[in-house]
Parts: C-alpha cells; sequence; structure tokens
C-alpha cells in the first residue's frame, strides 16, 4: 500500500487517540517516500502527546523537506515557462 494510506490512517487514528499505532503508520509514511507527509503526522504525534524536543526535531525535519518539494516545484514550473517563451519566440521568427 502507498505512503498516502498510511498517512490518512495515522490522522484517523490520532483523531481518536490510539498515539502508538499513528506512530507506526506515520513511520511507515516515511519509509514509503512520502517523507512531508510522515514528518508532518509524526510532529501532530507528539505536539498531541507534548514532547517539546521530539516537536522540534519533527518541526525542523518536516520543514527542511516542506521547503525543498516546494523548490523542486518552482523550479519545473520556471523550466515549462521558459521552455514556452522558446518554443514561441521560434515559431514568431520562423
Amino acid at each position: 500500500m502507498g505512503g498516502h494510506y498510511y498517512y490518512n490512517k495515522g490522522r484517523y487514528l490520532l483523531a481518536i487517540g490510539e498515539t502508538d499505532s499513528t506512530r507506526a503508520n506515520f513511520h511507515k509514511t516515511w519509509r514509503r517516500n512520502q517523507k512531508e507527509a510522515g514528518y508532518k503526522g509524526l510532529l501532530s504525534v507528539y505536539e498531541k502527546k507534548n514532547i517539546p524536543d521530539s516537536i522540534a526535531k519533527y518541526a525542523k525535519l518536516f520543514a527542511a523537506v516542506n521547503d525543498s518539494s516546494f523548490l523542486h516545484v518552482n523550479q519545473e514550473k520556471a523550466h515549462q515557462i521558459t521552455a514556452m517563451y522558446d518554443y514561441s519566440r521560434h515559431q514568431k521568427m520562423a
């Protein structure tokens, strides 16, 4: 099963107070290369349990992964716009 399944299951378990099972599901999310969702979920678990050092750890990890995925998406958009501009310019020249 994919990371999204475990993330959603973890959110449900967190909502009903099953924090131990929740952690296991968020770790499975993380291991399935859904690091952003996994870190966000683990951050939520430790916020609910009020464990400051773990909150700080997962907040930093989530922020780092979130920033990097934002950067990646923006780079792709910039490449698409550049390619469209180059294509339009070449059409006008032809």
